[in-house]
């Protein structure tokens, strides 16, 4: 039996009473499902919010490790430069770790002077935590040569100053040229 309602479309006339939706062929009306949205909304809200918490903490950790790697880029820097030292590295590594947006607890800056005259900055902390509980380290290292000031100039022009150009050049260079400064690969006089 085919359902007329259904089939001629709605009765428009003016005095027509609005039919509720039935299925087809059984007569038993739909229940209405009132609250179902407010039941959903109850457990899919907490599981958003931990989400946008789990990016936010990310994005946290990831500003803290970025601000340690800076502070000890800043540190070594400072370190190096002529009469800087380990203790003007530590007070600026310091300085950039205390300094406004900051987001790293616990701060430690160890400057160290290692063999061969290298500067070692290290920075390691922890990111601040949304979630209770929950430490994220952030650390950084820094190592670079220590700068120092030579007298003796070498008195060449420009255009003498590359590898094997002139001989005598060359040579006045590797005498004044520092043994503790590591040389590039391959370098050398090149022969003639």
């Amino acid at each position: 039996m085919v359902d007329v309602d259904r089939v001629a479309g709605p009765d428009t006339s003016v005095g027509a009473r609005i039919q509720p939706f039935r299925l087809a062929g059984t007569g038993a009306r739909v229940k209405r499902e009132y609250g179902s949205v407010t039941v959903e909304a109850v457990l899919v809200i907490p599981v958003i919010m931990v989400v946008l918490l789990a990016v936010v903490q990310f994005a946290l950790w990831a500003h803290a490790a970025q601000l340690a790697q800076m502070a000890a880029s800043e540190g070594d820097r400072v370190a190096r430069s002529l009469g800087g030292g380990s203790a003007a590295g530590m007070v600026q590594a310091n300085s950039v770790l205390s300094g406004p947006g900051s987001d790293v607890a616990d701060p430690v800056v160890v400057v160290d002077i290692m063999p061969g005259d290298l500067i070692r900055v290290s920075v390691t902390g922890r990111a601040t935590s949304v979630f209770p509980g929950l430490s994220l380290p952030v650390s950084a290292v820094q190592v670079g040569p220590i700068q120092e000031f030579r007298g003796e100039a070498l008195e060449f022009g420009n255009s003498e100053a590359h590898r094997g150009s002139n001989p005598s050049v060359v040579a006045r260079f590797e005498a004044l040229w520092s043994t503790r400064v590591p040389r590039p690969e391959g370098y050398g006089v090149i022969p003639r």
